[in-house]
């Protein structure tokens, strides 16, 4: 299975992702609790900590986001993705994760996805690790208006693909550095 970002896909499920907040409310499932222990390094009301009902993992994120979970499917390659929704007050202080089954080998390099997206018009392109688990972050600058900064990891089993503007970097650093594995998520990367 290939790695295949489509950037206009990527900006299409962004959109929808806001459409759909904007339309209605919706409780995700994932715990989203506050924690008065946590500093507040995103400069907005405290802090919330998402951790998804699988346990796996956990993160801080800016407390006044609005949240949105849904599930959708690629249908040219059948991939189910898990797609969450981080909404700040404007577009541009917001982010996307979305997770997938990954079945390959090997973790997403620079290389790899350069190889599999020739078209892409990618910079700073750099290999990562997030809390041990490998992947890789880059700018996708085929809209040159509103570049968009991907992050891809792997740990146990799934794609962990975040997607964000490049004007919210400092913002997805500091939840980047927040993430933390938790239960099967720990075992599995330890």
């Amino acid at each position: 299975m290939k790695i295949v970002l489509i950037t206009g896909g990527i900006l299409i499920g962004i959109i929808a992702s806001l459409i759909f907040v904007m339309s209605k409310t919706h409780n995700p499932s994932p715990s989203m609790r506050g924690n008065g222990d946590t500093l507040n390094v995103f400069g907005t009301p405290e802090p919330k900590i998402f951790a998804p009902e699988a346990g796996e993992y956990e993160f801080t994120y800016p407390g006044d986001f609005v949240v949105t979970s849904f599930t959708q499917t690629d249908e040219e390659t059948k991939t189910e993705y898990i797609t969450t929704t981080f909404q700040g007050k404007n577009i541009e202080n917001s982010f996307e994760l979305s997770t997938s089954l990954y079945t390959l080998k090997n973790n997403p390099t620079v290389a790899q996805v350069q190889k599999d997206n020739p078209s892409m018009l990618m910079e700073d392109a750099t290999d990562i690790s997030i809390a041990s688990a490998r992947g890789v972050a880059f700018l996708d600058v085929s809209s040159p208006a509103h570049p968009i900064r991907n992050i891809w990891f792997v740990a146990h089993g799934i794609l962990y693909q975040i997607s964000t503007y490049k004007s919210f970097d400092e913002g997805i650093a500091k939840v980047l550095e927040s993430w933390v594995w938790t239960g099967e998520g720990k075992k599995n990367n330890e």
